[in-house]
């Protein structure tokens, strides 16, 4: 670990899958890539000012935004960690620091398994340690939320999706975001989903999600479409399959609209 109480700070990492380096901030180690920059949306503008191309801004634990170098390299303009939280910070969080983690080791699957059979979300046994290594194969990523060290939320991107739309184009699929009910409307299924698309943006220029089409997915609706999410053009899919016009459908949870979001480069 590194400390710097000023200047410019640079890491050099192999790939953003295998971050093991962290520097310090007013709230602790943080892992990192890229610059630490003074005003984010600044460098933002002038760089868009000067003809590059630049994706989009992060605002997940302080504003990020990347962009490719003439050679093709990934570099990361990040803004220096909030001094503390507050009230108003990340969407809510009401005094209450959440950390993004990603599944690396056998004890997070299991503290996983352990939150959702609390709150009576049922998975099969082999499905946590498939997983963990689908993302230490590198085709899928799951993100937990921890709040005060205990797991409030997780999702996945699945690299290859078994939508077929989604898989026939290359497009990464959110997939399964759940929030626990006592951590509900305080803004963490939108940090899982910063941490998504800037992690997807790195590699890929569109990222996919499904949501189901009754009341009770009303709220995610909502918060796709204000991230900038459009449906694929394709109407409804039941079990990832095109819905034919005329047929009769029962409207339950694998009743999916697909959406994507086009990332700007």
């Amino acid at each position: 670990m590194t400390t710097y109480e000023s200047g410019i700070r640079m890491m050099l990492i192999p790939n953003e899958d295998g971050i093991h380096c962290h520097m310090s901030y007013a709230n602790g180690p943080q892992a990192v890539h890229g610059f630490i920059v003074p005003d984010p949306e600044a460098a933002y503008r002038q760089l868009e000012e000067r003809g590059i191309q630049v994706g989009s801004m992060s605002r997940y634990q302080g504003l990020s935004f990347g962009f490719h170098d003439p050679d093709g390299n990934r570099i990361e303009l990040w803004g220096d960690y909030p001094k503390a939280l507050t009230a108003g910070d990340h969407a809510g969080a009401r005094n209450r620091e959440v950390r993004i983690q990603r599944l690396e080791t056998p004890d997070q699957a299991e503290g996983w398994r352990a939150a959702f059979a609390k709150h009576g979300l049922v998975r099969s046994d082999d499905y946590y340690d498939d997983c963990l290594r689908e993302n230490r194969n590198g085709t899928r990523m799951t993100l937990l939320a921890m709040v005060d060290g205990e797991l409030a939320g997780c999702a996945h991107v699945k690299y290859i999706s078994g939508y077929p739309y989604f898989r026939d184009h290359g497009i990464p699929e959110i997939n399964d975001l759940n929030v626990f009910p006592e951590y509900r409307r305080k803004g963490i299924a939108n940090q899982l989903l910063d941490q998504f698309e800037s992690r997807v943006s790195a590699t890929h220029k569109r990222i996919g999600i499904g949501v189901g089409l009754y009341r009770d997915y009303g709220q995610a609706q909502r918060i796709y479409c204000r991230r900038g999410y459009i449906p694929d053009g394709n109407g409804a899919a039941y079990h990832g399959q095109a819905v034919e016009p005329g047929s009769t459908i029962r409207v339950d949870d694998d009743l999916v609209l697909y959406f994507t979001k086009e990332f700007s480069r």
